[in-house]
């Protein structure tokens, strides 16, 4: 039991470290935990809308029950068990996913992880802050929080005695692309686990950038370009498993300009610009 207890405890606090870490690599958004406790209004109930048992890359979605009206709603956020980031919601977000139909609902967001032993998991705190920074928090210990079901986690009691390798499938990706007439073109869908199941995170630089699908602690989402030049983007597996390797890659797609002629050589297909005007137009 005191070793189980440990396990949880060293889940959880992982779970914490990467929220903040992923948090902090998308500072374009501000994520107050609130100054004051509020006097005003309270959170009674947490529900868990997801129909479980879950597997690892399964979304998680959490709606609250208070008395605040939603549209005083600041920031949520829903810390738990065997998510890879905590589930969040955030002011002014309902028009920046593929789907924003969670978002308009406010409702936190969150993917459940491969590093994760089976058997029942429980959320731990809720934050809820509202526009004038006040804040009201439920915890574990004060209240009888969402506990759900994982089932083909990666953390096991009886590890094999060498891990498997693993890999991320993306026979959709090409390494050369051309702009769409609208100015656009979509790169990459992002897979949320590998080949046997490991969560993967994300990462996209250069003239290129990530839209998530439901919510910011989203994994999966589509990176795009609008404008020619290089996008560099890299994945790899946080979170641990007793069973596979973790994967890490890297690679490069060159976007050209709309404007570029095909090249079809060995059965592969690149591009040129035209003329140099037509591409400096583009740019």
């Amino acid at each position: 039991m005191r070793e189980r207890m440990r396990s949880k405890s060293a889940l959880l606090i992982g779970s914490l470290v990467t929220s903040l870490l992923f948090i902090s690599s998308h500072s374009v958004q501000a994520h107050e935990t609130g100054s004051v406790p509020s006097t005003s209004f309270s959170i009674s109930n947490v529900s868990l809308i997801s129909q479980g048992p879950f597997k690892p890359g399964d979304l998680v979605f959490f709606e609250l029950t208070t008395d605040l009206p939603k549209d005083q709603f600041h920031f949520i956020q829903v810390a738990g068990e065997c998510l890879t980031y905590a589930a969040e919601w955030h002011e002014g977000n309902e028009r920046s996913y593929l789907n924003n139909a969670r978002a308009r609902m406010g409702q936190a967001v969150a993917v459940i992880s491969s590093g994760c032993t089976d058997g029942e998991h429980t959320i731990q705190e809720v934050v809820l802050v509202a526009k004038d920074n006040t804040y009201s928090r439920l915890t574990g210990e004060s209240a009888n929080l969402p506990r759900y079901i994982i089932t083909k986690g990666h953390f096991v009691s009886d590890p094999p005695s060498a891990k498997l390798r693993d890999s991320i499938i993306l026979s959709s990706l090409s390494k050369s692309l051309k702009l769409a007439r609208n100015g656009m073109v979509k790169i990459l869908t992002l897979p949320r686990v590998t080949e046997y199941g490991q969560t993967i995170s994300w990462t996209a630089i250069g003239n290129c950038q990530i839209t998530r699908e439901f919510g910011l602690s989203d994994l999966g989402g589509q990176v795009t370009a609008n404008k020619p030049g290089k996008c560099s983007l890299s994945a790899n597996t946080p979170w641990g498993s007793n069973l596979f390797h973790p994967v890490n890659i890297a690679v490069e797609v060159s976007v050209y300009s709309k404007n570029a002629l095909s090249c079809i050589k060995n059965n592969s297909v690149s591009f040129t610009t035209q003329n140099k005007l037509s591409a400096r137009g583009d740019m």
